[in-house]
């Protein structure tokens, strides 16, 4: 299928790092919930919290410039079960 004219890869867990275009900047968005502190606060422990982990993976293996993601508390405050 087409998203505004490029093809969508469907899911992200299924997508091969190396078959990504090369890009300098990764911008993403997740499900807060799972570490928020409003949320379950459960974290990777979450289904919703694993698209964070596929954004990772995704950083390591392509190394982009820079980076964006959502800012939440929890997530970098360790009170999250990884």
């Amino acid at each position: 299928a087409l998203a505004g004219g490029e093809p969508r890869a469907g899911d992200i867990s299924s997508v091969h790092a190396a078959d990504l275009p090369a890009f300098d900047l990764l911008t993403a968005g997740f499900p807060c919930q799972p570490f928020s502190d409003r949320g379950s606060k459960a974290g990777l422990l979450d289904l919703r919290g694993q698209l964070y982990r596929e954004l990772v993976r995704l950083l390591f293996a392509r190394q982009p410039a820079a980076f964006l993601f959502e800012n939440v508390a929890s997530l970098t405050e360790g009170r999250t079960p990884y």
